[in-house]
């Protein structure tokens, strides 16, 4: 893939006064903003013209540059008698075809296939999100859309070597929690293993990816990249990103929050922060030394769950797709992350799975989601899985759906928010092990919510209030929503007739 436009790197000083000023709601705006002319005519123009007596900023912009316009939500006069329906008919609203052909000052990163995006001002194909798009586009019947998706990640993966976390080249310094291998999984399902062997190649050059560094940590420097080595020898993974930057569709946030750390502690800062994106919960109590500051904010000298039990799908997977030695390697290693996880990441005085801080040697102290992704992948013990039930029955399960975290913190991925995603890891994770009354509860309070917020607004929403029946305030509000309407389906399709009450749940 040809070197293309990053708005940061090539607009400098103007990128940094424009995301100050700032000009416009979020800062993704602009990072997005497609220049008219070539990126050093418009830098020289700006100097030329900054100290100029009644310079206007935005003047200057909206001369300079093309903005970027929201993905259009559903409006309440194109509501539908029920959500399923809405949602089927709305996929067109949220696919967007990509000739290629893109203008060379377009940070938009080009794909050979129609893809979804999730909404709002999200307006490129996003990693992660794309898996549970990608459920809501098979129970829908389009798998041609999940087939070309598919493709798109692929040609990521030959082009960069790794699929960046959004389509954007603002991105191109990290991952994201790796769902490629549940995607091909998806396709095998609907198609059998031959289709899903065609994507070996991808599998193995992504598995590359995550694990380079591994022949260079040692005891005296156990972490390189995102690989992490433990005493006794065993490698885990952590979220990384390659960059000590602030991010540039967050430009405003990141500063500001830098703003009271000395300067020698900003570029550790901002890793962490872009760390934090990698995992896709960014921000969560999860990943703060103190549980409730972002400025204590370290990322990096955590081993996730989450991250780990999708390592391990993605070594299944390479094991179930190969021959020979090569599928005896893959089940080697994935059989020494299990045991490495589920040692280092239970925390048994809690009866439920914590991440690990590397560094310090212990348990880091949020309880979270993340904790059901050992019961997903049926990493647990029945011992195991029966503790964390009885965490998240009392502690977890809220009004309208799964809570994100224990911890109140205000910032998005912590209570009282929940998300489409994680609702679908934990219903599916209680599923596994057979504790479908609290499965089902979960599942119905939240398309309960779902479809209340629906028929009031006329919308699906990023994340939702799952302590109440209202839509969360989130950062800006995010409509439309595509892996919101992803899950809803795949779910509808499996839809439990009562949920019990709360107080009605067998606990172990």
């Amino acid at each position: 893939m040809p070197d293309r436009y990053h708005p940061d790197r090539a607009l400098g000083a103007l990128f940094e006064a424009v995301q100050r000023a700032p000009l416009f709601a979020d800062a993704k705006t602009f990072a997005d903003a497609l220049p008219r002319e070539a990126p050093s005519t418009l830098v020289a123009r700006y100097e030329a013209a900054r100290h100029q007596p009644g310079f206007d900023l935005r003047a200057f912009v909206d001369t300079h540059f093309d903005l970027p316009r929201r993905v259009p939500p559903a409006l309440l006069a194109n509501v539908q008698p029920d959500l399923a329906s809405h949602l089927r008919t709305h996929w067109p609203a949220l696919i967007r075809v990509d000739d290629a052909a893109l203008a060379p000052t377009s940070s938009l990163l080009p794909l050979p296939h129609p893809y979804v995006v999730p909404g709002g001002h999200l307006r490129e194909m996003h990693y992660w999100h794309s898996y549970f798009i990608m459920l809501g586009l098979a129970a829908s019947g389009l798998m041609e859309l999940v087939r070309g998706m598919l493709e798109n990640f692929a040609r990521l993966i030959d082009d960069l070597g790794f699929i960046p976390s959004a389509t954007r080249t603002y991105h191109l310094s990290r991952s994201q929690l790796p769902f490629f291998a549940p995607m091909v999984l998806l396709l095998a399902h609907a198609e059998g293993l031959a289709a899903a062997r065609t994507y070996l190649p991808s599998l193995e050059r992504e598995y590359a990816f995550w694990m380079d560094g591994e022949t260079e940590v040692s005891a005296e420097q156990p972490a390189v990249r995102h690989v992490v080595r433990l005493p006794d020898g065993t490698l885990l993974n952590r979220y990384w990103d390659r960059l000590t930057t602030p991010r540039p569709a967050s430009f405003r946030e990141d500063v500001a929050r830098a703003a009271s750390l000395p300067e020698a502690l900003r570029a550790p800062f901002y890793r962490h922060l872009r760390a934090a994106s990698a995992s896709g919960w960014d921000l969560s109590s999860r990943w703060l030394a103190d549980g409730i500051t972002p400025s204590t904010i370290h990322t990096t000298d955590i081993v996730p769950v989450d991250l780990n039990v999708m390592l391990w799908i993605l070594e299944q997977t390479l094991a179930l797709l190969s021959d020979g030695p090569a599928a005896e390697q893959f089940l080697t290693r994935s059989a020494q992350r299990a045991e490495a996880l589920v040692h280092l990441t239970w925390k048994a005085e809690a009866g439920f799975f914590h991440d690990y801080d590397f560094v310090a040697g212990t348990h880091t102290p949020t309880t979270s989601l993340a904790g059901l992704f050992p019961l997903y992948a049926g990493l647990a013990t029945p011992d195991q899985a029966q503790a964390v039930v009885q965490t998240v029955a009392q502690h977890l399960l809220a009004d309208s759906g799964f809570l994100t975290t224990t911890a109140e913190t205000g910032l998005p991925w912590d209570a009282p928010y929940g998300w489409a995603p994680l609702q679908w890891i934990a219903i599916h994770g209680l599923r596994r092990y057979n504790y479908h009354p609290l499965a089902d509860a979960g599942q119905i309070r939240w398309l309960t919510l779902n479809e209340s917020v629906y028929l009031r607004t006329g919308q699906t929403m990023e994340t939702y209030d799952v302590q109440s029946l209202m839509m969360a305030p989130t950062y800006p509000p995010q409509d439309g929503y595509a892996w919101t309407n992803g899950v809803a389906l795949a779910l509808m399709a499996r839809r439990p007739a009562v949920a019990a009450p709360l107080a009605d749940l067998p606990l172990p």
